[in-house]
């Protein structure tokens, strides 16, 4: 694994380009899984090439949870065939710190929770310094492309949590391929500023142009999800060649105030697809988005500021 510092720095270097913003709301469907191998087949579902291997692992509300309780499923109903809708992801999975069939809209409650009651994830906890995490949803799977190409994830991290920043709840969700983290976002690494209930956010926040609002007391919430916000479609690409097994592992985890723990109970989710690109050698694959190399600056010193706290507690 990277250290904090430099894994905050390769995931948001590893965001490519922020689609534009949804402009409409959507019809969203979550359908509950507690089988890993369930939800591994549907991250890549319609992509050839790529041959998902068996034994995948769930980390969750899962078995012992009823269905409609349950941290994670598959979604579709994101966009529409006439363009971007919803959170501007058609289908994929979805995992929550609280209860995945929560995210179906509208947005009628301020503070959606289904709080899960699980421990956290230590490479959630170090992407953000050390910061103590609970009510993990944690989806590990490995695969094999047929091909030298590339793995594209698209996501969306959406929460309750928003537009509150001065409460310190900072709910994170990490991707890691073989260790390394290839994609994070957390509320205080896309958002546009604190507000208090019934103001829109005053802004400019952090990476505010990739954060949408859809908050429930400023008005009608436009879009057709249950979180106040959520970010634009972000992408992470990693390169993979052909016959070699890569692990992969999607993170979601509650972060309580000022990184304490414990606590949190508002939702967060990550909407997620990805697909497998292969390598026709047309030269290197998409790159990532130039607006979005200084984020990793903003990490670095964010990563320092919180080690830095944590010795002074």
């Amino acid at each position: 694994m990277n250290t904090p510092r430099s894994k905050i720095a390769a995931a948001l270097c590893g965001l490519a380009s922020a689609l534009a913003v949804p402009a409409a709301s959507g019809a969203l469907l979550v359908t509950t899984y507690s089988d890993a191998d369930i939800l591994a087949s549907s991250l890549f579902s319609g992509s050839s090439g790529l041959t998902i291997l068996p034994g995948a692992t769930l980390i969750g509300n899962t078995v012992a949870a009823p269905k409609d309780q349950q941290q994670q499923g598959t979604f579709s109903g994101g966009t529409t065939v006439g363009g971007a809708d919803g959170i501007g992801i058609g289908s994929g999975v979805i995992l929550t710190t609280g209860t995945a069939k929560a995210a179906v809209g509208p947005n009628n409650s301020a503070s959606e929770t289904g709080q899960a009651g699980g421990p956290g994830d230590a490479d959630l906890s170090a992407l953000l310094g050390g910061a103590l995490t609970t009510d993990a949803n944690v989806l590990t799977l490995r695969v094999r492309p047929d091909a030298a190409g590339t793995l594209r994830f698209t996501y969306v991290f959406a929460s309750e949590e928003y537009n509150e920043l001065e409460t310190g709840y900072d709910d994170v969700f990490g991707l890691w391929v073989d260790g390394l983290n290839k994609a994070m976002v957390a509320i205080s690494t896309v958002n546009c500023g604190s507000a208090s209930r019934g103001t829109p956010p005053p802004g400019p926040g952090v990476n505010c142009g990739l954060f949408v609002n859809n908050d429930f007391d400023v008005a009608t919430a436009p879009f057709d999800i249950q979180y106040d916000g959520f970010t634009r479609v972000l992408t992470a690409l990693v390169d993979v060649s052909a016959g070699v097994e890569y692990d992969i592992k999607l993170a979601i985890a509650d972060v309580g105030p000022r990184g304490q723990g414990g606590t949190d109970a508002y939702d967060s989710a990550v909407f997620i697809a990805g697909e497998f690109q292969v390598d026709h050698g047309n030269g290197a694959p998409e790159p990532a988005s130039m607006a979005l190399a200084g984020i990793a600056l903003l990490a670095v010193g964010a990563a320092r500021r919180r080690a830095r706290a944590a010795v002074a507690r």
